[in-house]
Order: structure tokens, then C-alpha cells, then sequence
């Protein structure tokens, strides 16, 4: 988690809504040179399942992430590298949770 935060860009080059609602979700995509980074909040005091699709970001058919998000409860996280994950992509959040994930393209 450290190595993520001391590497994210200050500017960006591309910014994206892909998914969001007031008060309940948001998932962004921003883009610094090769790399995405899609952050997503669960604005919600129930947990939730955020839903958004990838297609607006022309990644390769199957592209392999690093993937920060909640874990069992509100004091864990789970980390996983190397996460396949489609064009439509589901992350369940607890309450008031979220996620990030770093794609770097080839």
C-alpha cells in the first residue's frame, strides 16, 4: 500500500467517470502515461457491490491489475496482484468502503 501511494501521480492526463450516483458510489479512472488507476468509494452505510464497465479505456482483452480493497471488516484490506478482470467488473465494498487498482499497459 505504501509503494502504491508514494508512486501516484500528482497530474494527470486523462480523467473518466465510469460508474457513480450522489450519495451512493463513484468509480474514477484517471491515466498517467501507461497507467490507469481506478479508484472506487462505497458512499452507502450498508455494504455494496459497484459495478462499472472498462470498455472506455481501451485495455487489452484481458488485463492482469494490482487490486487494493476492503477486506473481512473495516480494519483489513486485501491485496492482490496480477487480478484478471474483464470489461464488466464487479468489487464488493463494505460500508463506506472502496478500492483501487493500478493497470500499467504493455
Amino acid at each position: 500500500m505504501k509503494q502504491l501511494l508514494s508512486t501516484l501521480p500528482t497530474t494527470w492526463d486523462d480523467t473518466r467517470l465510469l460508474s457513480g450516483y450522489p450519495g451512493e458510489h463513484a468509480v474514477l479512472a484517471r491515466k498517467k502515461g501507461n497507467t490507469w488507476y481506478i479508484a472506487g468509494i462505497n458512499g452507502k452505510d450498508t455494504p455494496a457491490i459497484l459495478r462499472f464497465s472498462l470498455q472506455r479505456l481501451s485495455l487489452p482483452q484481458q488485463t492482469a491489475v494490482l487490486f487494493i480493497g476492503d477486506g473481512t471488516d473495516e480494519k483489513s484490506f486485501r491485496i492482490e496482484k496480477n487480478l484478471s478482470i474483464g470489461k464488466e467488473t464487479e468489487v464488493p465494498c463494505l460500508a463506506r468502503g472502496g478500492f483501487v487498482m493500478q493497470i500499467t499497459l504493455p
